[in-house]
């Protein structure tokens, strides 16, 4: 398996069913911070990818979902911040799913989020994190669907007071064989995946 990887962490694992209760915190386990969708929309999902084995029917989305997000960046996992940064802000994610002509779906999750951070000096920010998950799976209401695809995402800090260390953080992640979604490497970016607390 050839495997390219980046911060995208997977925002694909929400829609595939992550179990109700997982955490959407920066405790979460690297390679699956926040990036869980809601038990309401996991549901959508599935009610939708049913009725498109159903009835073959055409591409089902746009589905939403939106949440408060909070994270910590410290400065032993990020070299790129002088002192530890506490953001806080909204995260969402748009999902489309299609089925292929060989009866796998597409799923195309599209993970927005924005926010406003302060570090321990008191120097202020504003971040923004944007990812796009491409994957195609067999079935994608399964607890770990076999999947392949591939992701780009970009977490950006900037700074709005003159003492700020602002960065940006960008990754891909490409999974080139069926690969259960639990097992997915840990993704490949320009920075220390403690940079990216999305």
């Amino acid at each position: 398996m050839r495997t390219k990887g980046l911060l995208l962490m997977l925002s694909c694992a929400a829609v595939l069913a992550v179990p109700a209760g997982a955490q959407t915190d920066s405790k979460a386990e690297p390679g699956k911070k926040g990036h869980q969708l809601s038990p309401a929309l996991q549901k959508k999902v599935a009610e939708r990818t049913a009725a498109l084995r159903a009835n073959a029917a055409a591409p089902v989305g746009p589905m939403f979902d939106h949440s408060p997000k909070s994270w910590t960046i410290e400065t032993a996992a990020c070299p790129l911040v002088t002192s530890q940064v506490n953001g806080t802000g909204f995260k969402g994610h748009t999902v489309w799913v299609a089925m292929n002509d060989n009866g796998t779906f597409h799923v195309q999750i599209r993970t927005e989020a924005s926010g406003t951070a302060v570090d321990a000096s008191g120097n202020n920010y504003v971040w923004i994190y944007n990812a796009l998950a491409e994957l195609d799976t067999p079935d994608p209401t399964v607890d770990a669907p076999l999947v392949i695809g591939y992701g780009p995402s970009t977490f950006q800090l900037i700074p709005i007071t003159t003492g700020g260390a602002g960065y940006m953080v960008a990754g891909y992640l490409e999974v080139d064989t069926p690969t259960a979604l639990n097992s997915v490497p840990a993704p490949v970016a320009n920075a220390p995946l403690g940079c990216e607390p999305i």
